[in-house]
């Protein structure tokens, strides 16, 4: 009896150590999977911390060369209505200096035509007004040519700076150029914004709206949130995308016409 006591003891021992060994190995398979999961998600939110480090990077660079550009669009713009109100005062100088010459080849014609009749021989008076007279009207001609010259240049630099204002004022104005069209080159899903290939050169200006088309078919719409001088980003506008749709590079986008 006792050495039967001690076989079913045993056979119990067993079967109790290997429950227990089960289930510590269903224990540790169990906590080996939500180490793998953690660290998954250990990684994604790490890649996403990434991302949102480059992202607001890529921001403050468009946001710190969008101001520069407005600097240098505004000091473009001053220097050029400086270089025309510069070409409009020499003009008038030059003017007045044909003006000057004109009276003087006028005054030595009077003097000429109110000279006596000249004894025969040679009138060194006469000779010096005429020589006086062929030399302003050559001056004059060359002073001729300087208003000409004179008025080319103010304007070129009065449509130059009419341009200037124009696109100041369209940049304040922030109306891009309708019928604009350009294309997605890259796309953060995480952060729902969009890279365009057309900027500030193309006539696209901030807070703006495009329409993303792909084969004709609308597939969101952006609104611009920083421009640089040849590309732009924009978020795509929330509740534009149909269901099943994505923004995908090589998409093009387009400033409604109206």
């Amino acid at each position: 009896m006792p050495a039967r006591l001690s076989i079913i003891a045993a056979i119990i021992l067993t079967l109790v150590s290997g429950y227990l060994s089960w289930q510590t190995r269903s224990k540790v398979n169990g906590l080996k999977g939500d180490l793998a999961a953690a660290q998954t998600q250990a990684t994604t939110a790490e890649s996403k911390v990434a991302d949102a480090a480059k992202s607001a990077k890529e921001a403050k660079e468009a946001a710190e060369n969008a101001a520069k550009d407005k600097e240098a669009a505004e000091t473009a713009l001053t220097t050029a209505k400086s270089d025309a109100d510069k070409a409009k005062a020499d003009l008038t100088s030059a003017k007045a200096d044909v003006d000057a010459k004109q009276k003087e080849i006028d005054d030595l014609k009077a003097k000429i035509a109110a000279a006596p009749t000249p004894a025969p021989g040679p009138d060194p008076a006469l000779d010096e007004m005429k020589k006086q007279l062929a030399d302003a009207d050559a001056k004059m001609k060359e002073q001729q040519q300087v208003v000409e010259s004179l008025q080319k240049k103010q304007t070129e630099t009065e449509q130059h700076a009419q341009q200037l204002e124009q696109e100041e004022a369209r940049r304040k104005t922030a109306v891009s150029l309708p019928g604009l069209e350009g294309k997605v080159v890259a796309v953060n899903p995480s952060w729902n914004f969009v890279v365009l290939n057309v900027g500030d050169r193309q006539g696209i200006v901030m807070n703006s709206t495009l329409v993303v088309k792909r084969g004709g078919n609308s597939v969101a719409r952006l609104r611009v949130t920083s421009v640089e001088p040849a590309t732009s980003i924009a978020d795509i506008v929330p509740g534009t995308v149909p269901k099943g749709t994505y923004v995908q590079p090589g998409d093009v986008a387009i400033v409604p016409r109206s």
